[in-house]
């Protein structure tokens, strides 16, 4: 993960790379290990809450193959180092 300005960043295996960028997945779920990656993670999710937020996924088998979209849910489990991302389809 990495987050920078209005975007989190994450890799995606080719499995299910391609569902989410069709839309069929529009979701991932994505676990925290590290309590400064949690840190920014609850960052980002409280300026999520006051302004629109972006994430981009990168194919981990193909670069260059990446999309980006508007972040329309973040919601996090129970266990606070468990958090899902949702987006719309529609293209930047």
């Amino acid at each position: 993960m990495i987050i920078r300005n209005n975007t989190i960043f994450f890799k995606s295996n080719d499995k299910f790379y391609h569902k989410e960028k069709q839309g069929m997945k529009p979701n991932t779920v994505r676990f925290f290990h590290d309590l400064t990656e949690l840190k920014d993670m609850i960052n980002f999710h409280a300026e999520f809450l006051e302004e629109p937020k972006f994430i981009q996924i990168q194919n981990s088998m193909a670069p260059h193959q990446y999309f980006k979209r508007c972040i329309i849910d973040i919601s996090q489990f129970p266990d606070m180092w468990c958090w899902i991302f949702s987006w719309g389809h529609d293209e930047e």
